[in-house]
């Protein structure tokens, strides 16, 4: 059964998988709005480990600059390969950031 849980920042979506749980992590569309323009954004690769509360994502926009902390700890298995896309353009909410998955 999917679950949705959102922050200050992010949303997530945890489900179950046969390897363990897949966590997909996106930006709330209010702050994405808020910030304005993206200008530049650096995500770590596919395949690392991120734990609780690492730096995991740092944005450059409009009006504000921005560094968020991992939600959890887990292995990266996926990056929305649109990310290219939303460097000089107003992202919409809708967009994931990354997929880990994380062992029960």
């Amino acid at each position: 059964m999917k679950t949705m849980d959102e922050y200050d920042d992010w949303w997530l979506v945890k489900e179950p998988s046969q390897e363990g749980t897949m966590v997909t992590i996106g930006f709330l569309s209010s702050r994405i709005q808020e910030w304005g323009h993206l200008l530049f954004l650096d995500l770590p690769m596919v395949g690392a480990i991120l734990n609780r509360g690492d730096l995991f994502v740092s944005i450059e926009a409009a009006n504000a600059i921005t560094f968020s902390a991992s939600p959890v700890t887990g292995k990266i298995i996926a990056i929305n390969p649109a990310l290219n896309g939303w460097v000089n353009h107003q992202a919409s909410g809708s967009d994931w950031l990354m997929k880990l998955l994380i062992k029960d």
